[in-house]
């Protein structure tokens, strides 16, 4: 979402450059993990030059976000300036909100034709679009969830008009000529022409969290964007299940064609573990996220090993019982790829993945093959060259799909995604 137009930026901070080249502000805001990544944009490539991160604080709201944002950016652009010694203005800001923030989903529509024998036209596929993507945000309007609080809710003809929850991103996922897949149906004859369009759909109060940081940083240009879209559009397989096991929630999409076509989040991550080694020992968070990591390293006793992992199986059985909930409510009666990817700061244990890899029993799910599940690496991100020496853990995979979907905003669009990406800009607008 576009549109926070300010000043120039402060000239202490950094010198503009001739370098023909775009930069970008990239945030990922995890649940537990803020990450701020200062990337540079040239010929359809992202290159990393700054990083930082910190606990996350979105929810403690703009007085505590804004100072952390400004040091995290500050300390960013000096990894950038040892690197570049001249570090053109990054005038940009992209915020890629996780699927616990979303709305998210994709629908089809068929359009039957009058006269089948006369070629399609961009009109026929303008109006086809429209129809796909106001059937989307309609379908994800109706299942979000009400206001949080009453003094959200503002009774005016134009909050009417703009409700809670607002568009923020939106792809073509499919596009079918009497049922035969094409890139581009102007100019084909057929009975009917089918689009299915991918949305999402992200809270007002959020968006206007955004743009505040974002003014209070002096940055030109906003754009929040839908952090499993941004991930997806980067991978080399063309269909799968993200399972992004974050510190609170875990976040699930399922995508094909590289275009997300479902998410859903669970309130349950990596964190429940921490939390059955405090309840089981009496320990502090600090204590058990440190007993966490020994397990995980190989530093304990087979006895104490044995005793951790004891632990931990009840909230292992939790998170395979939400996820598995969740993966029946985002399959629509249809079977799931058979590819899963774990990714996130909470999914670093094998006991994660054995717990993952027991969904191939559920009787609740159909997959199209028998599912095998791996680990998703931040070398699996294509289109970002990292020059820091952070960013490679499982973790930061989300965040360098972000860096690369700015490059991604460079690039020339097709067709169709040029029409959709206008029908969208009524959207932002309105």
């Amino acid at each position: 979402m576009r549109g926070i137009w300010r000043g120039s930026r402060r000239p202490e901070r950094r010198t503009r450059s001739s370098h023909p080249s775009a930069n970008y502000c990239v945030v990922d805001p995890g649940t537990s993990r803020i990450r701020l990544l200062l990337v540079e944009v040239a010929d359809g490539r992202s290159t990393l030059w700054g990083w930082d991160e910190g606990r996350s604080l979105v929810d403690a709201g703009l007085q505590r976000l804004l100072p952390v944002c400004e040091g995290m950016l500050v300390r960013a652009e000096e990894m950038a300036l040892a690197r570049v010694p001249r570090w053109p203005l990054t005038d940009q800001m992209l915020v890629g909100l996780p699927a616990s923030e979303l709305q998210a989903g994709a629908w089809s529509v068929t359009q039957r034709r009058a006269q089948p024998e006369s070629p399609i036209v961009v009109e026929e596929l303008t109006a086809l679009l429209g129809r796909a993507l106001r059937l989307t945000i309609n379908q994800l309007r109706s299942a979000a969830p009400a206001p949080r609080t009453p003094e959200q809710v503002v009774r005016t003809p134009s909050a009417r008009r703009s409700p809670d929850w607002l568009l923020i991103d939106a792809t073509t996922v499919s596009l079918e000529v009497d049922g035969k897949a094409v890139t581009d149906p102007v100019g084909f004859r057929a009975e009917e022409f089918s689009a299915t369009v991918f949305a999402a759909l992200a809270r007002m109060e959020t968006i206007n969290l955004w743009r505040k940081v974002a003014v209070g940083l002096e940055f030109s240009m906003l754009t929040v964007s839908a952090a499993p879209m941004a991930l997806v559009s980067s991978l080399s397989e063309s269909r799968g299940i993200l399972l992004d096991v974050g510190g609170f929630t875990t976040s699930l999409t399922v995508w094909q064609a590289g275009r997300p076509v479902a998410m859903s989040s669970i309130p349950v991550g990596g964190s429940v573990l921490t939390r059955a080694l405090m309840q089981t020992w009496n320990l502090s968070s600090d204590s058990a996220e440190r007993l966490m990591r020994a397990y995980a390293s190989g530093q304990l006793t087979a006895s104490d090993r044995s005793q951790v992992l004891d632990a931990m199986i009840p909230a292992l059985r939790i998170w395979l019982a939400e996820t598995e909930a969740a993966l029946v409510r985002l399959r629509r009666e249809k079977p799931l790829p058979e590819r899963l990817f774990l990714l996130g700061g909470g999914s670093g244990l094998p006991e994660v993945m054995e717990a993952a890899s027991a969904l191939a029993w559920s009787e609740g799910l159909r997959f199209e093959r028998y599912p095998l599940v791996e680990r998703l690496r931040p070398t699996d991100v294509a289109g970002v060259l990292n020059r820091t020496d952070l960013g490679r853990g499982a973790g930061d995979v989300s965040a360098l799909g972000l860096a690369a979907w700015a490059a991604y905003q460079t690039r020339p669009q097709d067709r169709p995604a040029r029409i959709l990406r206008d029908l969208c800009e009524g959207h932002f607008s309105g």
